[in-house]
């Protein structure tokens, strides 16, 4: 579904307005004179930062509770299961934004089109990982994500 972001950004900006599906994507601000600003957002950018966070690749094979591998029951944050799995929906959710103003752009970004229904299936795993938690399946997610991941980051890193 649609979503739009709206708030009070400066006694000089009227309004800022971000939303995912309509004529224009990202930031646009309104100045107290009327005039608008166009500001993209970064959804690449986005998603290749916390692909890369040190703490996600820890689990790039699932839990394992070796020193440095990704721990079942992590302290105060860090790496872990639900940490792992919030990252790479957060790193997905940014893919799929960019595949939605790709397409309002209609710039035909042909890497990030035919990875869709990956990008999709990682999300929905996801989302069923969320209503059954079983560890095991952890490790087949993270793998996909990041394979998915090394396949775009070409393309990401020109965005």
């Amino acid at each position: 579904p649609p979503w739009h972001f709206a708030a009070c950004v400066a006694p000089a900006f009227a309004m800022a307005k971000f939303y995912v599906r309509g004529v224009a994507l990202g930031l646009a601000v309104a100045p107290a004179d009327g005039a608008t600003m166009a500001l993209p957002v970064p959804f690449a950018q986005a998603a290749l930062w916390a692909a890369e966070l040190p703490a996600l690749r820890l689990c790039d094979f699932g839990v394992d509770d070796r020193q440095d591998g990704c721990p079942a029951q992590p302290e105060h944050g860090g790496a872990g299961f639900l940490s792992t799995v919030f990252t790479w929906r957060y790193v997905l959710n940014n893919l799929r934004a960019l595949l939605a103003a790709d397409e309002a752009r209609r710039s035909g970004f042909s890497a990030l089109l035919s990875a869709r229904d990956s990008i999709l299936a990682l999300l929905n795993a996801i989302d069923r990982l969320m209503q059954m938690p079983i560890v095991a399946q952890l490790a087949d997610i993270t793998r996909t994500a990041r394979q998915l991941m090394n396949n775009l980051r070409p393309s990401l890193e020109i965005q």
